[in-house]
């Protein structure tokens, strides 16, 4: 990995661990559905004048016809409903408990692919399973010393999203191959975007909104959305899936360290020890430890 590469690769864990404080600055004001859909539709306009000046940008802004079916697919699954759902979440959880859950997404789609298309478990992939949930376990328990329902809902409503994003991204592996990443990404977005408005107009906040909110979702939808994407996607193409993916080891630090000096969230112990064992189950789970990795 060169230096530029790596600056790029630091740069997109702070830019994705940020989402999680984007979010909690603007979720109370917003509501989980109004906040995703302003998420999708800033990520989606944010792309188009960056593809204006690609060569051959149609390609990444034109949808086919035979191609809608599987962008309104990944649009639900990768984008709207995982939007919701951690919106939802991150109503009480702090940013960055929501960033360390964030790290279970590759923890589900190892599952779904073992338990629904049939692949293979290695020994090292089956361990990084059990310590991935043992350390949103523990998480949990931290949490059920504020109650039962201030631990289980806000958790499991993570983990569904998170869940989403690891069969959405099984989809995308089995049947998008054909469909190139921007516009799979630029697709998602905007017809994840489209697809919520309706809900998003009925439930749109009543009182006016404070400054914070418009520059909170200008910062989640261009920066820790559109743009990360893009950088994600550059990574790929550059480092590989496989080296690629490690970001998602960078995202609950991050996220903490940007919960810490932005909104004086509290890091306990339980939370470095729950983090680093999530953390140490998804370097297995991916093979990034353990010598089988996953491209």
């Amino acid at each position: 990995m060169s230096l530029n590469q790596a600056i790029h690769f630091v740069l997109l864990g702070a830019v994705w661990g940020a989402s999680y404080l984007f979010i909690r600055l603007a979720i109370h004001d917003l509501g989980p559905i109004v906040l995703a859909q302003l998420r999708l539709a800033t990520a989606a306009l944010t792309l188009i004048p960056i593809f204006l000046l690609m060569t051959g940008w149609r390609i990444h802004l034109k949808i086919a016809a035979p191609e809608f079916r599987r962008l309104s697919v990944v649009a639900l699954f990768n984008s709207a409903i995982p939007f919701c759902l951690i919106a939802f979440a991150m109503q009480t959880l702090s940013a960055g408990v929501g960033a360390i859950l964030n790290s279970t997404a590759p923890l589900w789609g190892a599952l779904v692919a073992y338990l629904f298309l049939k692949e293979s478990l290695s020994a090292a992939r089956a361990l990084g399973l059990f310590l991935g949930f043992c350390g949103v376990l523990i998480l949990v328990a931290e949490r059920l010393l504020e109650g039962v329902e201030a631990a289980i809902i806000p958790v499991a409503s993570a983990l569904l999203g998170t869940l989403s994003y690891g069969a959405a991204a099984n989809y995308i592996k089995r049947t998008c191959a054909d469909i190139p990443p921007l516009k799979l990404t630029f697709g998602s977005m905007f017809l994840g975007a489209l697809y919520l408005l309706p809900l998003a107009i009925y439930l749109w906040p009543a009182q006016a909104l404070p400054v914070k909110v418009y520059w909170a979702m200008l910062g989640l939808g261009t920066i820790s959305t559109a743009y990360a994407y893009i950088m994600y996607f550059k990574l790929i193409d550059e480092l590989g899936p496989a080296r690629a993916i490690a970001v998602t080891f960078l995202i609950p630090l991050f996220g903490v360290v940007w919960g810490e000096i932005f909104l004086a969230e509290a890091f306990t112990p339980l939370m470095l020890l729950g983090g680093a064992v999530i953390v140490l189950g998804t370097a297995l789970t991916t093979g990034l430890l353990g010598g089988s990795k996953k491209n």
